[in-house]
This record gives structure tokens, C-alpha cells and sequence, in this order.
């Protein structure tokens, strides 16, 4: 994740994928059925092809109303079906931008864990620093005047609106709020990105043991390793600092 874009460009992610947020049930399908081809018929629907993955037989599309031919003959598609590169699955099982409810959600860090093998300490650690820096970014675009504050606001109002339609065939009308209602909202966002913040930071300081100052220390090491990666030695000297280099290890 780019953490400078999450402090100075935060709608960058309205169409961006974060660390931490989970994918939606398609993700869960193409993991269970692992080497199959995915396509998608003219109009836009998709199905798989099993075996060696290239199509040797055609059909007409089982979506209602849809009756558009699939599959193919001899390892080609038929007219206007296009075979999905991995890219394409992603983008069409991530949830782009910030999910509010699916980020409030505990249970989602488990979905993460699974389909994209990221530790659960390190999913909390990811939603912990994108609901600190997000509020430092309230902060700044107020200082500094700049539209930072209500890019925060946008990407965590927008990135809900927009969905797709459980058919995939066409996309919802994107919601929009005024400039002065997106104002109106920027308390509220504080208040949601602080006590997610402070959730986060209690679910670590769980699953670490560590206390306030002990955390600190681990979280900038964290930090620090994913600057400027050490290799297999981070930053610790003491024998008395081994334990708190295990903490960063299960957290990178």
C-alpha cells in the first residue's frame, strides 16, 4: 500500500485495491475451483472452462435473458468471449477503495487471512495504519487548507456506490454528495476513523501481549523494516530486545 497517497491523495484508492480489505464471494469461488479457465460471454457474464482451461464446446450463456453463445471449438472462444487474465479476476473480486462496513467487520480479517495469505496480526496492523494515517489526513487537508479532509470523507462514503448488480451486467448510479455535505461529514469520519484506530490498537496489543510503549516500539520497527527491508536481521541489538523482534516478525 502506498501510505503517502493514503495521507495526500486519498481517493486514489476509489479505484485501488488495500492491503486489508476483504474480496468479495467470487474470490472465494476461483480459490475452491484452483486451475479452471475464466471467460466472460459478450455481454459481460462469466463462466469457467475445466479441463485444459480452452473451450471445445459451445452453449448459450444461463443467465436469464442473456441467450448469448459460450464456449468455443477447438481451443477458441466463440465470437466476442474474452478469457480473464489473473489482473482481470482481481479486479473482479477485490473490493476497491474503503468498504466501511466490511473494514468495521472483525470477521472479514479471517476472508483476508485465507485468500490472500496475509498473517492476522498483519491484516489488524494494515487496518490499524490505514485508519491512523486517514485521520492524519483529515488533519492535514484542515491545516493546510488543501481538499485532503474531504477526500477522506469521499473515500469512505464512495467507495460503496458503484456496485455491480448481482447479474454483472450493468453498474448502479454512483451516489454523490455535495461539497457541503461531504463537510458536514468530516466529524463523523473523524470520529469512525479514531475509534477503529483504537479498536485496532487493542486487538494488537492481544494478539502482541505488549503494552502502549512496548507496541509503539514494535509498531516503528514495522515500519521501519518495510522502508528499508533488513533481510533476516531487523533492527535490535540486545538479547533483551529478542522477544520484541519476535512480535515485528509475526507482524511483517
Amino acid at each position: 500500500v502506498n501510505f503517502y497517497h493514503l495521507l495526500f491523495n486519498p481517493t486514489a484508492f476509489l479505484k485501488g485495491l488495500l492491503p486489508a480489505v476483504p474480496d468479495d464471494e467470487f474470490s472465494t469461488v476461483v480459490a475452491a475451483m484452483q486451475y479452471v479457465g475464466w471467460y466472460k460471454c459478450p455481454k459481460g457474464h462469466m463462466y469457467s472452462v475445466g479441463n485444459c482451461t480452452m473451450p471445445m464446446e459451445s452453449r448459450r450463456c444461463p443467465v436469464e435473458g442473456c441467450n448469448s453463445t459460450i464456449g468455443g471449438r477447438d481451443h477458441t472462444p466463440a465470437g466476442g468471449n474474452t478469457r480473464l487474465a489473473n489482473d482481470d479476476l482481481v479486479s473482479q473480486s477485490a473490493a476497491m477503495g474503503y468498504p466501511e462496513e466490511q473494514m468495521g467487520d472483525a470477521s472479514t480479517i479471517d476472508v483476508v487471512h485465507s485468500s490472500r495469505g496475509v498473517s492476522k496480526m498483519g491484516v489488524r496492523f494494515y487496518r490499524f495504519a490505514i485508519h491512523i494515517l486517514l485521520r492524519f489526513a483529515i488533519e492535514i487537508g484542515q491545516m493546510y487548507k488543501t481538499s485532503t479532509a474531504l477526500e477522506v470523507v469521499k473515500l469512505l462514503k464512495l467507495s460503496d456506490s458503484g456496485k455491480k448488480d448481482k447479474d454483472n451486467t450493468k453498474n448502479k448510479k454512483p451516489t454523490t454528495y455535495s461539497e457541503g455535505k461531504l463537510i458536514d461529514m468530516i466529524p463523523h469520519v473523524k470520529d469512525l476513523l479514531e475509534q477503529r484506530a483504537a479498536d485496532d490498537w487493542c486487538v494488537l496489543k492481544q494478539m502482541t501481549g505488549l503494552g502502549d510503549m512496548a507496541l509503539t516500539t514494535c509498531l516503528h520497527y514495522v515500519v521501519e523494516n518495510i522502508r528499508h527491508p533488513k533481510g533476516d536481521r531487523l533492527l535490535f541489538a540486545s538479547q533483551q530486545e529478542l522477544w520484541l523482534e519476535m512480535q515485528v516478525v509475526k507482524l511483517l
